[in-house]
């Protein structure tokens, strides 16, 4: 940058016009920031003139200098100044000071300064930290008063991470962590808060002073990512809450955070306090299995990190870098500190000179080699970050030379042979690490060097774009990215969703087993939902599944033995909203996904085989409560099975679930028919003196619509009629009951045997509207009364909507014969009364199209449009009911059955028969998949739309445009056909 870009520096001299042309050749930033301040830059000249010893000002007149510039602020509030905007102005100007002089130095020692400039830099931190804090304290205490703290002020600012250990870069966040005396009581002033409100909007606005970024730069970014709770947590703990959290619920990964621990501002008292009795959590002296376990996974996130996708640019997480060669220290500390006090160092390069000491680091590993490559990766990391102040660990790409160019200057080096000395020390220094980090993935070196005790396919599953996105010590620039490579099309959405699972174990609603199974399936979850059809939508749901699923370690167990069931639960997730739903409400079904070692993924079973299953399962639960949950629990697993079937195309007819359902829906109706019967015998007795359960009843339950016609889909209702053929008066318990009165109480339990929502949801919703006089009409309906009603007062299209109908549940054999003989008597009309029929069911099919099924372009009604299911159905029905008594059409409910019989009689043409045929199973294909991945409901196909896509992926259709071509084409081809039907219909053929 040249110096007429700012001109405050008019009138400097030659020697600080020097200075800033040194800046300018390694920095951006920095000089940017200077030039707006002419007497710094006159300051660190002043102090390039110095001895190298003498340049830089103790800790403690840092610390002096940035409380004394937070009391001119506060004296200028009280005058009415800006002293908000004071206290920034001169905090910032103590940081670009020092780090304008820092620099200079540090091109010119290299790697040897580092632990220099380390320091210098955390002492930078703790001065700014401490004036912001009185700062903020004193104006907070002005307007609210203070909390009944200690006289030594009773807050404490803890400095975790690299500003724990005093080795900050220049571009570090500062992590750190609030913690106050107690959160009892309210403040002393006239405008008095809670002491936990006072505590919190403290620790928010020291935040704000040093992280803003104003004309004068920044001082530091702050990330309290760390505090107790994580992100779940309040801004400041309490020491009782900071102590009882650590102690109680403090995982492994935390522990590693606090070997770098140190009270940096504040009450410092309070702060050794809160570490003494922190001592039993930072130094464990016993190790277990969970422990070993948890550094192991943390060991395997980072060597995934390190093998990803454009990791090798990266000094922080490639391949021998910093983060390696940092955990591979603190692996150590976390299994001897607690025994070996000598260890217990903050700072890397101490801890691996204690580590060396004592004999404790991996076997082959040299702390003197380990120590140069330290400081040489950290020395590059400097040089990285000085050219735009941005938190970056990114090498230049290998063919961008000026960028390289610039590296070398950094490191005093000419241009071209520079850059080669450069990445030759990068490589040797990298291989150094990676052979130290190869030794502790083999396990050498005994108790010190834990080897992995996770699935191995687990682990060999991952990739570092996976554990990055993971990772709780990631940026979130990091886990961006990650997402981002990953394919994830809505990052931020994304990213919300792991911080909202992050939060489960932050936020204490998983015990510690439970988040350590979570974290070790997490990365294949990932990976899978990564690579799944829909990866945001997958991810979304997975979160909603992991809230749902909270503390179960054994859910989190079961997924780690069993990988199939890993991947079929993703594929779920990401391939139907319908399952998704209900597996996300009760997630303790999961164990049926482990069914025969498939994943869940299991041939369905037909009505009788899920009724001898329904009935055992019945048998075993003594009352009415546990007989509801047992259906619906029977019901969700069933439909799981039958659903994960037809995702993975293994149903016997790939795309066809309807019988597999229908059967599932007859067999959950027989068992609410028993719960009721059960129920009511309870209460009364049975209704036959001396009988019991073996005692069957004269009533029926009666299908119609798909039920009825073995076409339930997904979401489907259950369009039920109630009959009884009468029964003796007298109850058997002494109590008058009359057949009609038993008859309804039992209906009415049965549909609430379906429909009533428990913690286990509930099955379906019924539809009773197909009963005589409809919502008028009695619920329970005579047989006697049913066939004459439909004789004699029955609407036309109530005879057609006969020709769907089947019995679906009876306990007495006689009178369910009887049923399915009235069933198959009243769908005839004979020719003259079925045309009359027809053309006034033809009027209504007509108004419904248009009034309840209007399409646009690009938009289809599969049930109601125009050439859709109901007008095959219609058009077959009217067929049935003009067909002559006792002929074969009329005992079949299912319209492709009914059409099959018309081709083989000669009455409907072989190609008009297989449109019909075809067009109906095309379009119930279409919707039964719609229905899958959309959720209940659904029977409009939008084009363009992400459920369209979905429907042509799951029918091998290739582009959403092929599907909806074949709609087209097919409904086209029904309208043809179906009026073909009508005029064999008119013609009396």
């Amino acid at each position: 940058m040249s110096a007429s870009s700012a001109d405050p520096q008019d009138g400097m001299t030659q020697r600080e016009e020097a200075v800033l042309a040194r800046l300018d050749a390694v920095s951006e930033a920095i000089p940017r920031v200077l030039r707006r301040h002419p007497d710094l830059v006159r300051s660190i000249a002043d102090q390039q003139e110095l001895k190298p010893g003498e340049r830089f000002v103790d800790a403690a007149t840092l610390r002096t200098e940035a409380l004394l510039i937070a009391d001119d602020a506060c004296e200028a509030s009280a005058r009415g100044q800006d002293g908000d905007a004071q206290v920034r102005r001169g905090l910032r100007r103590i940081k670009y000071r020092v780090v304008g002089a820092l620099v200079l130095d540090d091109v010119e020692g290299g790697p040897a300064v580092v632990p220099h400039v380390t320091a210098v830099l955390s002492d930078l931190a703790d001065a700014l930290v401490d004036g912001a804090l009185r700062y903020a304290d004193r104006q907070l205490a002005t307007r609210h008063g203070r909390p009944s703290w200690n006289e030594s002020g009773g807050f404490v600012v803890v400095a975790m991470g690299k500003h724990g250990g005093r080795e900050l870069n220049y571009s570090s966040d500062i992590d750190l962590i609030f913690v106050a005396e107690h959160h009892e009581g309210v403040t002393d002033g006239a405008d008095p808060i809670p002491a936990s409100q006072y505590a919190d909007r403290l620790s928010s606005s020291i935040a704000n002073i040093l992280a803003e970024r104003t004309e004068d730069g920044f001082c530091f970014r702050v990330d309290l990512l760390l505090r107790p709770d994580g992100r779940a947590g309040t801004p400041t703990s309490s020491l009782a809450a900071a102590e009882q959290y650590y102690l109680c619920w403090g995982r492994t990964w935390e522990r590693a955070a606090w070997l770098k621990a140190r009270p940096c501002a504040g009450d410092l008292s309070l702060g050794e306090q809160l570490m003494e009795r922190l001592r039993p959590f930072r130094y464990r002296r016993s190790l277990d299995y969970g422990m070993l376990e948890d550094i192991g996974a943390m060991r395997d996130r980072i060597a995934a990190a390190a093998r990803a996708d454009q990791a090798r640019l990266d000094l922080k997480t490639g391949p021998g870098g910093i983060r390696e060669l940092e955990f591979l220290v603190q692996a150590q500390q976390l299994i001897w500190a607690g025994r070996r006090p000598v260890v217990r160092e903050s700072g890397t390069l101490a801890a691996i000179g204690r580590l060396q000491e004592h004999d404790l680091l991996p076997e082959g590993v040299e702390g003197k080699a380990l120590s140069e490559a330290y400081l040489f990766l950290r020395a590059l990391e400097h040089r990285v970050q000085w050219a735009q102040e941005a938190q970056t660990q990114s090498l230049p790409a290998d063919d961008d030379e000026a960028a390289w160019f610039r590296l070398a200057h950094c490191f005093g080096l000419e241009p071209v042979a520079g850059v080669a000395r450069v990445k030759e020390l990068l490589g040797e220094t990298r291989a150094v690490v990676e052979g130290a980090w190869r030794m502790l993935m083999s396990g050498r070196g005994g108790e010190a060097s834990p080897s992995p005790v996770m699935d191995q396919r687990v682990i060999s599953s991952r990739s570092g774009d996976y554990t990055a996105a993971l990772d709780p010590f990631a940026t979130p620039e990091e886990r961006r990215r990650s997402l981002e490579t990953l394919g994830f099309s809505d990052v931020a959405d994304a990213e919300r969703r792991l911080v909202g699972m992050a939060r489960l174990g932050e936020s204490r609603r998983m015990s510690e087993v439970a988040w350590r199974r979570f974290e070790q399936v997490a990365p294949s979850l990932l990976r899978l939902t990564a690579s799944s059809a829909a990866p945001n939508a997958a991810l979304a749901r997975l979160e909603s599944f992991v809230s749902r699923a909270g503390a179960r370690a054994t859910t989190y167990a079961l997924l780690q033995e069993n990988p199939a069931v890993m991947d079929t639960l993703v594929r779920l997730f990401a391939s139907s909203e319908f399952l998704s739903e209900r597996l996300i409400a009760h997630p303790e079904l999961l164990d049926a996904l482990v069914l025969r070692g498939q994943g869940g993924e299991v041939q369905p079973r037909d009505v009788e085989a899920l009724w001898d299953e329904l009935k055992a399962d019945l048998a075993r639960r003594g009352d009415e409560a546990g007989a509801l949950s047992t259906l619906r629990t029977f019901h969700t697993v069933e439909l799981l099975r039958i659903g994960l079937s037809d995702l993975a195309s293994s149903l016997p007819d790939p795309g066809t679930p309807h019988p597999w359902l229908t059967d599932l829906a007859k067999a959950c109706v027989r068992g609410a028919h028993a719960i009721a019967s059960d129920a009511l015998r309870d209460r009364y007795g049975p209704l036959v003196p001396g009988s019991d359960l073996s005692t069957p009843d004269p009533l029926a339950v009666v299908g119609m619509g798909s039920l009825g016609s073995n076409w339930m889909t997904y979401g489907s209702d259950l369009d039920l009629v109630f009959l009884y053929g009468g029964a003796p008066d007298q109850g058997g318990s002494g109590l008058d009951v009359d057949p009609r009165t038993w008859a309804n109480r039992w209906s009415q339990r049965l549909i609430t045997a379906l429909t009533v929502l428990t913690r286990e949801g509930r099955c379906y919703e019924v539809d009773m509207r197909l009963r005589p006089d409809g919502s008028a009409g009695q619920i329970v309906v005579p047989l006697t009364g049913f066939r004459a009603y439909h004789r004699d007062r029955g609407r036309p299209w109530e005879r057609l909507a006969l020709c769907r109908s089947s019995l679906v549940a009876s306990q007495d054999r006689a009178f369910a014969e009887e049923v399915n003989e009235a069933l198959v008597e009243l769908r005839h009309l004979g020719v003259d009364a079925g045309r009359i029929a027809v053309a006034e069911s033809q009027h209504m099919r007509s108004r419904q199209r248009a009034e309840l099924a209007p399409e646009k372009p690009g938009t289809y009604d599969l049930k109601l449009g125009d050439g859709g299911l109901v007008d095959i159905e219609f058009a077959v029905a009217c067929v049935q009911v003009t067909r002559p008594a006792g002929h074969p059409v009329c005992r079949l409910a299912d319209p492709v059955a009914a059409i099959e019989c018309l081709r083989a009689d000669g009455w409907l043409d072989e190609q008009f028969a297989e449109q019909l045929c075809g067009g109906y199973s095309f379009l119930r294909s279409v919707e039964s998949q719609l229905r899958l991945r959309s959720g209940r409901g659904a029977d409009r196909l939008v084009f363009p739309s992400p459920a369209a896509d979905a429907v042509a992926r799951a029918l091998d259709l290739g582009a959403a445009s092929e599907l909806e071509r074949l709609v087209v084409d097919w409904r086209n081809q029904l309208r043809v056909a179906t009026a073909h039907v009508f005029d064999g219909v008119d013609s009396g053929r």
